[in-house]
């Protein structure tokens, strides 16, 4: 007797979305509903599977069958990630349909493909050679899936801030970005050209004693040097001149 694969339908998106099983090898037997299908889960990590059941002369098997479902790494050899035995009714025309990892209360281990690596499936019927493995793909809409993980199709790291942000850098941050209020006016009573402005009042701008042209700057008075002070001036402090010139 032999088993022979019919149809393979993977949504892997209910498998990524679900919670992680605990275990990555497990073994049970299906004779009743199954576990994860009875759960109250918004998303069953359930993996519809299809196949054909021939005996050695080519004829279809018909009535219960245990088989084991194997998913391994590689197409060869090592070990298995996971596996589950469920008893399957065979119809009239050897066909039979399983939820893989509806022995489990969590259904496939969403570890099985969190990688993106390739995985295989072997079934094997109960005291019969296995049958050889098979690839599992991906329906269209878990494709889409995979992009769920990513904005435009960058990872969140590619959005994360560089270095670290204490309170006070936070707050210094916060205050260089300050937004003024577009409801307060500033008004001015009209300026001179050439002098520079400063502020009488909370929003009153008028004309400074400071005076600036092409050559120089001028208090009190219009300049005619680099610096023109019309008037007494103090200096608190060191003052130093250097005479280049006359």
């Amino acid at each position: 007797m032999k088993i022979r694969n019919a149809s393979l339908t993977l949504g892997l998106i209910v498998v990524l979305a679900s919670a992680a099983d605990p275990s990555f090898a497990q073994t049970a037997t299906l004779k009743s509903t199954p576990v994860a299908a009875s759960a109250p889960t918004a998303v069953p990590a359930l993996v519809p599977y299809v196949g054909t059941a021939t005996a050695s002369d080519g004829k279809p098997l018909i009535g219960e069958a245990g088989v084991t479902f194997l998913i391994y790494k590689d197409e060869q050899g090592g070990e298995p990630l996971w596996t589950e035995t469920q008893t399957v009714n065979i119809d009239p025309g050897g066909h039979y349909k399983v939820q893989l990892g509806a022995t489990s209360s969590n259904g496939l281990p969403s570890e099985l493909f969190s990688t993106g690596d390739a995985r295989w499936l072997e079934v094997q019927v109960a005291g019969q050679p296995p049958e050889p493995r098979v690839l599992l793909a991906s329906v269209p809409y878990a494709m889409k899936a995979s992009d769920a993980s990513t904005l435009g199709g960058l990872p969140a790291s590619a959005f994360a801030l560089a270095g670290t942000r204490t309170p006070a850098n936070a707050a210094s941050m916060a205050s260089e970005n300050i937004i003024p209020d577009t409801a307060s006016t500033v008004t001015t009573s009209g300026g001179t050209s050439g002098y520079l402005p400063m502020f009488t009042g909370s929003f009153t701008i008028a004309d400074s004693i400071v005076f600036q042209n092409t050559l120089g700057i001028g208090i009190g008075d219009v300049p005619n040097a680099a610096l023109d002070v019309n008037g007494k001036a103090i200096f608190r402090g060191a003052f130093q001149v250097a005479r280049i010139g006359n």
